[in-house]
């Protein structure tokens, strides 16, 4: 099945009940909700994270907003839904 398929079917479900993976296609098909809600599931792992690596909270909360952005950016190009 064809993302352009699975979209408006994901469309209709409460993001919270989505997938990771079906909040990526709603996300590639642009449903600012879902990126919400992948935001809100990942925000605090990422930050962490990258805290770790850069022992820096300043840098640690751009790069988390970048990683994201990135991610909203990219999704309608790049992920094929596999």
């Amino acid at each position: 099945m064809q993302i352009s398929q699975l979209a408006p079917a994901i469309a209709k479900l409460a993001p919270r009940a989505l997938s990771d993976h079906e909040l990526l296609v709603a996300i590639s098909a642009r449903d600012q909700s879902a990126m919400e809600e992948l935001f809100d599931r990942h925000e605090r792992q990422v930050f962490r994270f990258i805290h770790r690596t850069f022992k820096d909270e300043g840098l640690a909360e751009d790069v988390t907003a970048e990683t994201f952005c990135e991610v909203w950016r990219a999704a309608a190009a790049t992920f094929k839904g596999q």
